[in-house]
């Protein structure tokens, strides 16, 4: 069952202003929170695995795996 669509809005549906000034602030400020809530579930943990390999480090903890997040959004990264 599909429950999400994740689109890349910026510019095309949504002011380029609003997703930086709003929505990007929004996920941020939610994230970690987020990630340490849902980690043990299957729909979090698998890309949290992948995350391990993309970042090549099979054995980090949440923080590392969030800093990686974090820095990926201060990138403009799409992994």
């Amino acid at each position: 069952m599909i429950r999400a669509i994740v689109t890349d809005i910026e510019g095309t549906t949504s002011d380029i202003r609003f997703v930086h000034q709003v929505l990007f602030p929004y996920a941020r400020e939610r994230l970690a929170d987020f990630v340490r809530r849902h980690a043990a579930e299957s729909e979090v943990a698998a890309p949290l695995a992948a995350l391990r390999a993309e970042i090549d480090q099979p054995q980090a903890d949440l923080d590392a795996l969030i800093a990686a997040l974090y820095r990926f959004m201060d990138e403009d990264r799409k992994s």
